[in-house]
């Protein structure tokens, strides 16, 4: 029950402060209808993996990696990966956002590439945008760059006006994010399945 009031308090944040977390698009190519995943061709049951090394390979230029962890989902029959999209500080290149929170360009660039090898391959992905836990950087490394030195527990990340107005910025310049590879807006490209907001919150 904690964790559904944590994504319900975060989703109304969202609706309550600030600009809407994700500009306006089109109608999704995968939406939601009586509890079950629908596309216009009818209902739609993802066979996925989960795969968080993604972002971390493609940091250390280890796109072989990348390219076979795209190939064994689609060779296993799992064509949708669950992976981050939120790396927030330390020394990876492929790193999202810097300590103080600054979307990085070179990280977007190699998530681009991500995205570009994967509709390549006729798989998708369900970015997970934030992480409840410090892997990674996580909601600890957001709090952290909003309210440097406050010592703030890792629930400011739901319920401090700063953390959540910073997190609403970082899904907005996602979601309007243009891939450089493929030119497509993050929020219309047919290769990322779903958003997932928070990692086990």
């Amino acid at each position: 029950m904690r964790n559904v009031w944590r994504l319900a308090l975060l989703l109304s944040a969202c609706a309550e402060v600030g600009p809407e977390c994700v500009p306006a698009d089109p109608a999704p190519v995968i939406g939601v209808a009586e509890g079950a995943f629908v596309s216009a061709d009818g209902p739609v049951v993802p066979r996925a993996i989960n795969s968080y090394p993604l972002l971390d390979h493609a940091g250390w230029d280890e796109w072989d990696d990348v390219a076979s962890i795209l190939d064994q989902a689609r060779a296993l029959g799992r064509p949708v990966i669950r992976t981050g999209a939120y790396m927030i500080g330390g020394r990876n290149p492929a790193r999202l956002r810097d300590e103080r929170g600054a979307l990085r360009e070179e990280g977007l660039a190699r998530l681009d590439r991500i995205l570009a090898m994967a509709a390549e391959r006729d798989v998708q992905l369900l970015l997970i945008t934030a992480n409840h836990w410090g892997d990674y950087g996580g909601a600890p490394a957001v709090v952290e760059a909003v309210a440097p030195g406050e010592g703030l527990p890792v629930e400011a990340f739901y319920t401090d006006a700063r953390a959540i107005a910073h997190q609403q910025d970082y899904l907005t310049a996602l979601a309007s994010h243009v891939n450089l590879e493929n030119g497509r807006r993050y929020a219309d490209d047919p290769t990322i399945f779903a958003w997932e907001l928070v990692n086990e919150a």
